[in-house]
């Protein structure tokens, strides 16, 4: 029989919402730690390759709010602030981002598209993704790029999709500034990543890595069972521990085979949600052009890549004889692909965009896998996260984070999911 460890207060994961709870609990109260990682900060956390650190998709800190930003900034580490530079791409054409404030990149059968597109933008009701960019891109930027950049970064349709998401990440419609940009390229980006900071060094982690080293947390320990009827989760299928309060970051869908007295009507439920997993091709190459944009997008139908981060501009280093590149490709959890062919056709693609003239021209072309990218925001998905959610709760285990909540959030936001539930907690009210 497997040995029975009491413990009142137990904390699965340790990304940036769990950081957040152990800040506001420290020293209030006592929370035995558990991560099934080898490493410290989930998603948050920076992978070094060949004396280079790449993290988990692109990451940079865009928050705006003072706390936070002097939280991560107390160490004095040496960052880079800027302002965001972003382009978007089709058949090696650049255009400005964001599309809709740019037309004046596009070609004049399209401007004329879009400009008689935009006196037929009429309010209904929005019942999906779709409906929200018809409504304010119009028909043909929505069928011609927001449907084909969907379909490479959620891969899923538009009209699966909810519209409510995209508050704060996608500019909604502005007559005046459209019109403008058919003559005009718009220089300002009116969204909250305008300007950002970035570690010099370390990667994103670099921000937080010294704010885990007070915090013990063990490793290597993955929950493979969780009894809701008699409290206790089970580490390694070997140890278990029996639980009065549970915070938890677990990827709600993965109590599907964790949780064994969970009613299988939430468990059908939590079938039906799905994500997105990241291949990150990470590369770096000898530098044949030169080019001055922090990431840019590709809407090419034939092209896997969704992004592409130009790592050195957003560590603000120059001169350099070579450029070190972070490639996402997303494919959906319910969906197969082939590693190989994959990694085939983004080297072509990354050769071909900057110019290179042989093999020797990349240093090193590597690649890791995360399985959980993105909780992707279905129709229907939120009833489904919050009534599990809620009968979770009845059982003291309370979720936290992106994952935990299964709703898309940026880092600061994951942060204080994790405090103000602290705050919670403790009877304080959240700031």
């Amino acid at each position: 029989m497997n040995k029975i460890v009491f413990k009142d207060n137990i904390l699965i994961g340790s990304g940036l919402s769990a950081l957040g709870f152990l800040e506001l609990i420290k020293k209030k109260i006592k929370f035995i730690v558990f991560d099934k990682n080898s490493y410290k900060g989930g998603h948050a956390f920076s992978h070094f390759i060949r004396d280079n650190h790449f993290d988990e998709g692109a990451h940079i800190c865009h928050s705006k709010n003072y706390f936070f930003l002097k939280y991560i900034l107390e160490n004095k580490i040496k960052v880079k602030k800027k302002k965001s530079k972003i382009n978007n791409y089709l058949n090696g054409k650049k255009i400005g981002y964001p599309i809709q404030k740019n037309i004046k990149d596009l070609f004049i059968d399209e401007k004329i598209k879009i400009f008689f597109d935009f006196f037929r933008l009429n309010k209904k009701k929005i019942s999906n993704y779709e409906d929200w960019c018809n409504y304010n891109y119009g028909g043909f930027l929505t069928n011609n790029y927001y449907k084909v950049y969907t379909w490479k970064y959620w891969r899923t349709d538009m009209k699966d999709m909810s519209a409510d998401w995209v508050n704060n990440r996608l500019e909604k419609k502005n007559f005046f500034q459209t019109f403008i940009s058919f003559f005009f390229s718009k220089r300002k980006i009116d969204l909250s990543y305008n300007t950002f900071l970035y570690p010099k060094y370390g990667g994103f982690f670099f921000f937080f890595k010294n704010k885990y080293k007070k915090f013990n947390i063990n490793l290597n320990s993955k929950v493979t069972n969780i009894n809701l009827t008699k409290k206790y989760i089970e580490i390694n299928n070997s140890k278990i521990y029996k639980y009065k309060n549970l915070v938890s970051s677990i990827p709600i869908i993965d109590y599907v085979n964790i949780i064994e007295d969970l009613p299988l009507n939430f468990k059908n439920n939590l079938k039906k949600l799905k994500y997105t997993t990241l291949i990150a091709f990470n590369i770096k190459v000898k530098k044949r052009k030169i080019f001055n944009e922090d990431w840019c997008y590709f809407y090419d139908r034939d092209n896997p890549i969704s992004r592409l981060s130009f790592l050195d501009n957003l560590k603000g280093i120059k001169n350099q004889k070579t450029i070190t590149l972070q490639a996402e490709v997303f494919r959906r959890n319910d969906e197969n692909y082939d590693i190989e062919i994959l990694k085939k056709e983004v080297k072509e693609k990354i050769f071909l965009f900057l110019g290179l003239q042989d093999k020797n021209d990349v240093l090193f072309f590597e690649y890791f896998i995360v399985e959980k990218a993105y909780p992707i925001p279905l129709q229907g998905s939120k009833n489904i996260v919050n009534n599990v959610i809620k009968y979770l709760k009845n059982h003291q285990i309370n979720q936290i984070g992106l994952y935990g909540k299964w709703e898309y959030k940026w880092s600061d936001q994951s942060f204080f999911d994790g405090y103000n539930f602290g705050k919670d907690l403790l009877g304080l009210h959240e700031v």
